[in-house]
């Protein structure tokens, strides 16, 4: 009988990826981070809106200012970097309907810029009170009322930065972004929705890093399989030392959804043709290495097995052989926020 020790090595990464759906967006950061990250709110959307009066705005608006694109909240600051928005304007010229596009040169088959004939030369201050075509506010303002249009619009963020200072002590900052419209001299109209930013403040390793796990493979060629289990035990404290928590798939505060990828670490590897070691499942399906599963509480349940090679492999009379003595075998696991 050959009695073995296999050293299995586990490498922590961390990799932040958010998930977004509806009226609230969850992005999840790391202290430290500035970042830009896609966001898919909802667009607020209308057509065939009655105007009369001198005003016609359509906003995305991040913070309590009127038509503010930032807001800052326990040191942690948020700005759109872009967003979506379009205008038309539909009125009565020579008794037909005309409908302009958000440009600044021309309209459908009129030369003149945003918003068209008829409007084009009463924009206030000499031209300068009109927004249009991809910010985060469009519409404009006119140095006389008007009457007898209808309008069309969407408007919605795509895209914000986001800056978490590194000592910063918060969990969860809960942005407010607001649609906003304001026609005609009807007072300003406001929907919200929500940008929550969650900090990842915990600090996490493994129990059994570096653990020596004896594998007897009985008289050199493997025998029945046997699936043994890894003994990692994960854990996930708050930095602050307080309430340590197991990271299961949870969407309690502090405590992360994740998904987990093994990766080989071939330079950390010794006598790499001693053995073959497989890991599966906690349903003993095959865990393959590469590859993104989506339960991080897995990673407390997982077997392993060791194969030995083939005894045509080596020589058994050379006691220097790779199946003789120690090995090694180095892997990195990868933790995917989200």
């Amino acid at each position: 009988m050959i009695n073995q020790k296999l050293v299995i090595i586990f490498i922590i990464q961390f990799i932040a990826s958010n998930v977004y759906a509806g009226n609230t967006e969850n992005i999840y950061v790391h202290p430290g981070s500035s970042i830009n990250v896609k966001v898919n709110l909802t667009p607020y959307r209308q057509q065939g809106v009655n105007w009369r009066g001198k005003h016609l705005w359509v906003a995305s608006v991040i913070g309590n200012e009127r038509w503010s694109n930032s807001d800052e909240k326990e040191g942690i600051s948020i700005e759109i970097t872009k967003s979506q928005a379009r205008l038309n304007l539909i009125g009565h010229l020579t008794n037909q309907r005309e409908e302009w596009n958000c440009d600044f040169t021309k309209g459908n088959r009129f030369k003149t810029g945003f918003p068209g004939v008829g409007l084009n030369n009463l924009i206030k201050d000499n031209g300068k009170q009109r927004r249009c075509k991809n910010e985060h506010r469009v519409g404009f303002h006119l140095t006389r009322a008007v009457k007898d249009w209808k309008v069309g619009y969407s408007t919605a963020i795509t895209e914000v930065k986001i800056h978490v200072p590194e000592d910063t002590k918060v969990t969860t900052v809960r942005f407010p972004v607001y649609q906003k419209t304001q026609i005609g001299g009807h007072p300003i109209v406001k929907r919200e929705q929500a940008i929550i930013v969650h900090v990842i403040q915990n600090t996490c390793s493994f129990t059994s890093n570096n653990e020596d796990i004896d594998v007897n493979i009985g008289d050199i060629a493997p025998g029945k399989r046997v699936f043994k289990n890894l003994p990692i035990t994960y854990k996930c404290s708050p930095k602050d030392g307080n309430n340590a928590s197991t990271v299961t798939s949870s969407s309690g505060p502090n405590v992360m959804t994740a998904k987990y990828k093994i990766i080989e670490n071939p330079s950390g590897n010794t006598n790499k043709k001693a053995v073959n070691v497989k890991f599966f499942r906690p349903d003993e399906s095959p865990l393959i290495l590469n590859k993104s599963y989506n339960d991080i509480s897995e990673l407390r349940n997982l077997k392993y097995e060791v194969v030995a090679s083939p005894i045509s492999d080596f020589n058994p009379h050379d006691p220097t052989s790779a199946q003789f003595g120690y090995f090694n075998r180095s892997y990195n696991i990868e933790l995917i926020y989200y």
